[in-house]
């Protein structure tokens, strides 16, 4: 009994630890093909409303690499976060940002920034570049 206790207890640790490996290259300013990038924050309730609408677009979108990155306990994500926004020329990016190749979506309201993300990966996929102006 104390041995599956002990294998359930190393499974349960385990789990978050499976999700998506950034690599080193992951952390460049340049956007790699088919990433998904949703830079957040773990104080965020924005932040926590997305979070299950993007694993629900990792599990609909399987050619799509999706990265959570979460900015305020990680210094390399932050710096990630701030040298993108300055790189994409983006004015007032707070979390949670999603960023796509050349696209990005900030902010989240569910109803409204979902049909955006969904149609800035459905346009990356089909290999348009028109980028959708959020409403103010």
């Amino acid at each position: 009994m104390k041995r599956l206790i002990l294998i359930l207890l190393s499974i349960a640790i385990a789990l978050p630890l499976l999700g998506t490996q950034i690599e080193s290259s992951d952390l460049t300013v340049k956007n790699r093909p088919n990433t998904f990038y949703f830079f957040h924050s773990s104080r965020c309730p924005h932040c926590k409303d997305a979070a299950p609408f993007i694993k629900k677009l990792e599990k609909e979108y399987p050619s799509i690499r999706f990265l959570n990155m979460e900015i305020l306990g990680n210094p390399e994500y932050r710096q990630l976060f701030q040298n993108k926004i300055k790189a994409m020329n983006i004015k007032g990016a707070g979390v949670p940002t999603f960023v796509l190749g050349e696209n990005s979506v900030i902010g989240y309201k569910q109803g409204r920034q979902d049909k955006m993300l969904r149609k800035m990966i459905d346009n990356y996929i089909a290999g348009t570049k028109s980028s959708e102006k959020q409403p103010k």
